[in-house]
């Protein structure tokens, strides 16, 4: 049997298998094999890891990052039951939750059925008790310290910019930096780094205020710690998160980084 059965969405949910098997616990993503012990690191994977651990009688311990205000709104979840190893759902008239009442009425399913819940941060674990209704504990993540160092150059070569990191949606609060890019005589250029709806809007207002803006998507990760190197400043300017990863990784990097509270 396996100590561990991992599921993760994407590598950066993966980060730290290699270190747990480093320390000797025998931890697989993938496979049906049994194992003594579920982490699901993700709600995206919530049903899936859920049904491997109904299968398997193993307990499950469920992650979630954040559970955004505004999915939910005034809200309740959509009735869940499980029948054969298959959840289903009575879709709610009315008060529904806003957006994602899916995915997010399964979660608040597969949490509360879970032997933990673990949030990231203080300020998660409050979103996620707030409205999910769990009790969740703080388990702090990582970012890549082996890819993410200072190098000991000066920092800044690219003196004038500002850089942001994150995907180009409306809470992340992008606008803001272009904003204040403008308010320098002449407008300081920003480099944005992501993919996402607001690209556009975000492009005519730079035009409109006579800033040089550059979108990046799909950077490798020399690049992306290059960009990190050579700004003149990292912004996280969300109205949502904190000192997400993207400060961290600049962080580690040498770099200065501004966050919002």
């Amino acid at each position: 049997m396996d100590d561990i059965r991992w599921f993760a969405p994407n590598d950066f949910t993966r980060l730290i298998v290699s270190d747990l098997r480093g320390r000797g616990l025998t931890v697989v993503s993938d496979g049906d094999g049994p194992a003594g012990l579920v982490v699901a690191m993700s709600g995206s994977i919530a049903r899936e890891a859920w049904r491997y651990a109904g299968r398997r009688r193993a307990p499950l311990v469920q992650y979630v990052w954040d559970v955004k205000p505004w999915w939910i709104g005034s809200g309740r979840w959509d009735p869940k039951w499980s029948t054969r190893g298959r959840l289903l759902r009575l879709p709610r008239l009315g008060r529904r939750y806003r957006h994602r009442r899916g995915s997010l009425s399964a979660l608040r399913f597969v949490a509360k059925r879970a032997v933990a819940v673990w949030a990231p941060s203080a300020f998660s674990r409050s979103q996620v008790e707030a409205q999910l209704g769990v009790t969740c504990a703080v388990v702090r993540y990582c970012y890549d310290s082996d890819r993410f160092v200072a190098d000991g150059r000066p920092l800044g070569a690219d003196a004038a910019t500002l850089l942001s990191v994150s995907r180009l949606v409306d809470y992340k609060n992008h606008s803001a930096v272009v904003l204040a890019a403008a308010t320098f005589d002449p407008p300081r250029p920003v480099h944005l780094i992501g993919r996402g709806p607001e690209r556009e809007g975000l492009e005519y207002l730079a035009r409109s205020l006579d800033v040089p803006l550059v979108i990046s998507a799909d950077l490798s990760a020399d690049a992306l710690r290059q960009a990190y190197r050579t700004a003149c400043v990292v912004v996280c300017p969300s109205r949502f998160e904190g000192m997400g990863l993207t400060p961290i990784e600049a962080a580690a990097c040498g770099a200065r980084v501004v966050a919002s509270d």
